[in-house]
């Protein structure tokens, strides 16, 4: 009875170890999920293919009113850009190299809830030879839900 007692008792000290750990990771999840003020970071990878040029990821989910953080690297020996013609955004992205990216960073918002298409006019009209470099950016997200 004794040893039942015992192993009762360890596992009362778990379960309120395990208690106690869970509230401090719950309360500290809100400041860990938001980035500050500046927004919550996205990168975006270009990098050449044997097919042409080409933007990683395409797609992406953010929250409408909320300041992103874009960081495009450029891997290429081309200049890019980075347009959105819907929140009026076009920004260059200097060329690089695959030892020596440049970095592009942007800050935007997109004003409501839809699909905004992105994509580099370089690419779009031709100038580089192929349309690798479009993607999207779905702005639904719930208001409520806090992205790191």
């Amino acid at each position: 009875m004794a040893i039942q007692r015992d192993a009762y008792a360890a596992f009362k000290r778990l379960i309120l170890a395990t208690t106690v750990l869970i509230v401090i990771v719950l309360a500290a999840l809100p400041a860990l999920a938001e980035s500050g003020p500046a927004g919550y970071p996205i990168t975006i990878d270009v990098r050449g293919t044997a097919t042409g040029d080409q933007a990683m990821p395409f797609n992406f989910a953010i929250q409408p009113h909320k300041v992103i953080v874009l960081r495009i690297r450029n891997y290429t020996r081309e200049v890019h850009t980075f347009a959105i013609p819907e929140i009026g955004l076009n920004v260059a992205v200097p060329k690089g190299s695959p030892q020596t990216p440049s970095t592009t960073e942007v800050r935007f918002a997109v004003p409501r809830y839809g699909v905004y298409r992105w994509f580099c006019w370089t690419c779009r009209y031709g100038l580089h030879m192929h349309n690798r470099m479009s993607g999207k950016f779905y702005a639904w997200i719930s208001p409520d839900l806090v992205i790191g």
